[in-house]
């Protein structure tokens, strides 16, 4: 049987994803053990990558940037929050997503992939979606353990 895998994509919360990937102290003080799977003792071995458009940023001073630059190119405030509309034909309603212009995705990956691996994959789906990934982190202390660890 052949394995599967999936990128899985979604709008970043901007308010808790630096501290969930950097595991700040502030942040592994809310963590209850019983239900998220962070080995603590593996912490320190995760893996971080940003781009040279972030390396002297936070994500909410970058997405200010990104506001900043929309209303230059557009002319107008991007409308963040999702809507709902309704066919004036047939009734269906529909949401229309606010603009999102950071995203993170988790991805699977094997004990032997390296950064470069990840770099790899992130031009890749540049080229393929065009969009720029601005950081990588490796959660090697989330998971589960096997006695064969």
């Amino acid at each position: 049987m052949a394995n599967k895998a999936s990128n899985h994509i979604e709008r970043c919360n901007i308010g808790s994803c630096e501290a969930h990937n950097e595991r700040t102290e502030e942040y592994m003080k809310h963590i209850k053990p019983e239900s998220v799977y962070i080995i603590q003792e593996r912490t320190a071995s995760n893996l971080h990558w940003k781009s040279d458009q972030l390396k002297d940023k936070d994500l909410a001073t970058y997405k200010q940037d990104l506001v900043q630059l929309y209303k230059e190119k557009i002319g107008q405030t991007p409308y963040e929050k999702d809507r709902e509309v309704t066919n004036q034909k047939t009734g269906r309603k529909r949401i229309i997503a606010g603009w999102s212009p950071i995203r993170e995705g988790v991805v699977n990956i094997k004990p032997t992939t390296t950064m470069e691996d990840l770099q790899r994959f992130s031009d890749a789906c540049s080229q393929r979606f065009g969009f720029k990934p601005i950081r990588i982190d490796v959660h090697l202390d989330e998971g589960h353990v096997t006695d064969e660890e």
